[in-house]
C-alpha cells in the first residue's frame, strides 16, 4: 500500500529523490519519458496512465488523470512507500530546472528538453481544446490563430512587428508558434512547430480521439493536401 503524497513539498522531495537516484541514466530516463514509457530505478518508478494495469492498478487508474504521470518510491528511498501524481507540465518544470543546474552545457541533454517541452505543450493545448477541435482544424485550415485558455496556436501572418518582435525573427516561413501563459502552463513558454511537424501531432491526436468522426478526418486530409504534407 502506497500512501498518496499531495502536499506541494513533499512532492517536490520525492522528485528531487528521484533525480538524485537517477544520476548517468538521465538521457534513457528521457527518451523514456518523451515516449511516454515507463522507467525504473532500483526503488522508485515513474509510469504514465497507459503503463497502469486494471487488476494490479485499479486504485490508481481511478485516481491519475489522462495528463499526468505516476511517481511511486519504496522504502527506503522514501521515508514510507509513497506515490504522488504529477500533471505534464508540472513534471516537467522540475525536470527542467534539474537539466539547468547539472547539464546545462550538455546540448543532447537540451535538445531532448526541448521536444519534451514541444510534447508536453501541445499535448496540453489538444488537451484543452476539447469540443473545439473542429473549430481548431478550420482555422488551422485557413492558416488563422486559434486560442483557448490561455494557449494559443500563432501563424507567422498573425505576429505584429511591434509586439511580437522577437518572435518574428526566430519563426520560419512554414512553422506555426505555440504560446501558453499561466495557469495553462506552470511558467509562460512558447515553441515554434513546422507544418509537417504539427500536422504529425494533429494526426495522432484524431486518430487517437476521433477515429470514426468522417468530419474531422476529412478536415485533416484537407490541410494535408493544403499544407503540401
Amino acid at each position: 500500500m502506497y500512501n498518496l503524497i499531495t502536499d506541494k513539498l513533499e512532492k517536490e522531495k520525492i522528485v528531487n529523490q528521484f533525480y538524485f537516484l537517477l544520476g548517468g541514466y538521465i538521457e534513457d530516463f528521457m527518451m523514456k519519458f518523451l515516449n511516454k514509457e515507463s522507467f525504473r530505478l532500483d526503488l522508485m518508478a515513474v509510469f504514465f496512465k497507459s503503463d497502469l494495469d486494471e487488476e494490479d492498478d485499479e486504485e490508481e487508474l481511478q485516481e491519475i488523470k489522462d495528463n499526468q504521470i505516476l511517481l511511486v518510491s519504496e522504502y527506503p528511498a522514501s521515508p514510507t512507500d509513497a506515490k504522488a501524481y504529477y500533471y505534464y507540465d508540472e513534471f516537467y518544470t522540475y525536470l527542467k530546472r534539474y537539466i539547468e543546474e547539472n547539464y546545462n552545457e550538455d546540448t543532447k541533454l537540451q535538445g531532448l528538453l526541448n521536444e519534451i517541452k514541444k510534447e508536453n505543450l501541445i499535448n496540453q493545448y489538444f488537451f484543452l481544446i476539447g469540443g473545439n477541435i473542429e473549430v481548431m482544424l478550420e482555422k488551422f485550415l485557413k492558416m488563422e490563430a486559434f486560442g483557448v485558455d490561455s494557449m494559443g496556436i500563432l501563424f507567422k501572418n498573425d505576429l505584429d512587428e511591434e509586439d511580437d518582435e522577437e518572435e518574428l525573427q526566430e519563426i520560419k516561413n512554414d512553422q506555426v508558434l505555440l504560446v501558453s501563459e499561466y495557469p495553462a502552463s506552470p511558467n509562460d513558454e512558447k515553441a515554434y512547430y513546422y507544418y509537417d511537424e504539427f500536422y504529425t501531432y494533429l494526426k495522432r491526436y484524431i486518430e487517437e480521439n476521433y477515429n470514426e468522426d468522417t468530419k474531422l478526418q476529412g478536415l485533416l486530409k484537407e490541410i494535408k493536401a493544403v499544407f503540401n504534407l
